[in-house]
């Protein structure tokens, strides 16, 4: 299935199969075993990878480029910890503030051990698996940018000042603000991503930003190119055994060797 790229107005995002930042590097995909997910209204059960790992790169009204990490683990006792995480979120980070609430963070609780004997989750929870899972993400902006190279399907960018960096933390909901936080990139300046569609991806980005217009080149790649070999045609061919004849040039026999076997040779 084809990358869905998501376009308003003033911003876009894309699916990045990579990113690379310094000497760390994300990427897209899946690891782990299986996880069973049980749909209890329709009776269905599948399977789904462990751990997911998501990143999606964002344009923003021309003026800054996002990369955000997301990864997911579908384990029932990673499932069940940011559940109950949410759930002190939402009590003040309290475990207990009355005895309705007590009582349900108990049978949270009687539930998890059967889950992680079933291996197993409800789609319920693999969606909060996935709302929950903490995020990361790393921001530059455009008039940051002093060097820009596109190579094949990656793009290749140099800044002359220091990434941003922020944080959704576990157990908070999507569209929870961001914090930010220490640079977990080690200070690096240069970043490249790869993605799909590239030469439109690309094409959307220079749109966006007049300095990366200017900035962006072009290099080629590094792979070389076949070499051609010049292969008589059979036209060529007969053209040659045409002159051939025209100059009284006649084929010669094939000539063949005989080999006499040892019996001849003794009767003469």
């Amino acid at each position: 299935m084809a990358p869905k790229y998501h376009l308003t107005s003033r911003s876009f995002e894309f699916p990045i199969t990579s990113v690379c930042v310094g000497k760390k590097t994300w990427s897209s995909g899946v690891s782990g075993g299986y996880v069973t997910v049980v749909d209890d209204i329709f009776d269905v059960k599948t399977s789904k990878h462990q751990r997911e790992t998501s990143v999606v790169g964002e344009a923003v009204d021309g003026e800054c480029l996002t990369f955000e990490i997301h990864k997911v683990d579908y384990s029932p006792s990673s499932v069940s910890a940011l559940i109950q995480k949410e759930q002190q979120a939402e009590m003040g980070s309290s475990p207990l503030v009355d005895g309705s609430k007590g009582d349900e963070s108990s049978e949270d609780a009687d539930k998890t051990p059967e889950l992680r004997k079933n291996g197993s989750i409800g789609m319920f929870e693999a969606y909060k698996a996935y709302a929950l899972a903490p995020r990361r993400y790393i921001k530059l902006k455009f008039k940051d940018v002093v060097r820009a190279e596109m190579t094949g399907d990656s793009m290749t960018l140099t800044l002359n000042q220091a990434l941003h960096c922020y944080s959704k933390p576990a157990g908070k909901p999507c569209g929870t603000k961001l914090v930010a936080v220490q640079d977990f990139t080690d200070g690096a300046r240069v970043i490249t991503f790869r993605c799909h569609r590239a030469g439109e991806v690309h094409s959307l980005l220079r749109r966006q930003s007049a300095r990366l217009d200017s900035l962006c080149r072009v290099k080629p790649s590094s792979s070389p190119l076949p070499e051609v070999m010049d292969v008589a045609t059979p036209n060529r061919k007969r053209a040659r055994d045409n002159e051939n004849v025209d100059d009284g040039l006649a084929k010669l026999p094939r000539k063949r060797s005989l080999i006499m076997a040892p019996a001849m040779i003794r009767q003469e």
